[in-house]
């Protein structure tokens, strides 16, 4: 398999190319490129989030974060994820910059997830918090089963019968 060098480490066959298309600039740099890099790519699909629940309140807001939640499995960006990780695994430095990155983007995601409930979740907030926090590993651990061949229609109608839950805790 060939391998695409992204910031002194190393991704294999198209994914590593989807990386290099998408961030040219990723020439072989000192360790700490991996977390600009892996920011940038993420970047992005944040500052959407941000700027579409900026026009939305209530129930819409959740819905919207529920679908984006959904929409990470698409696209090369958690194939992506998955293989830094799987390198990171035999590559101290690499992990410690993708865990600085991976924690970084969590702390967004979470504090837009208790943002949301505080705004949308009437009577149940501290229920809402929870089930969107959860929601939040829940297609993490989707899209590793749907890495190794899972049912995606299977996951996307239980993840609909979910977000249908924590749309609920909005009332």
């Amino acid at each position: 398999m060939r391998r695409q060098e992204v910031g002194g480490r190393y991704l294999r066959g198209r994914i590593g190319q989807q990386v290099m298309a998408r961030e040219p600039a990723n020439a072989p740099q000192p360790i700490g490129g991996e977390t600009r890099t892996c920011g940038r790519l993420a970047q992005g699909p944040l500052d959407q989030l941000d700027a579409e629940l900026a026009a939305r309140t209530g129930t819409e807001a959740v819905s919207l974060f529920l679908e984006w939640l959904w929409k990470t499995l698409d696209g090369p960006l958690f194939a992506v994820g998955l293989e830094l990780l799987t390198a990171a695994r035999t590559e101290p430095e690499l992990q410690a910059v993708l865990r600085t990155g991976g924690d970084e983007l969590a702390a967004k995601l979470d504090e837009t997830a208790r943002v949301l409930a505080k705004s949308a979740g009437g009577g149940n907030r501290a229920a809402l918090e929870i089930m969107l926090l959860m929601s939040i590993p829940m297609v993490r651990g989707i899209g590793l089963d749907l890495a190794v061949g899972g049912k995606r229609a299977e996951h996307a109608a239980r993840f609909r019968d979910w977000g249908t839950a924590v749309l609920a805790a909005t009332a």
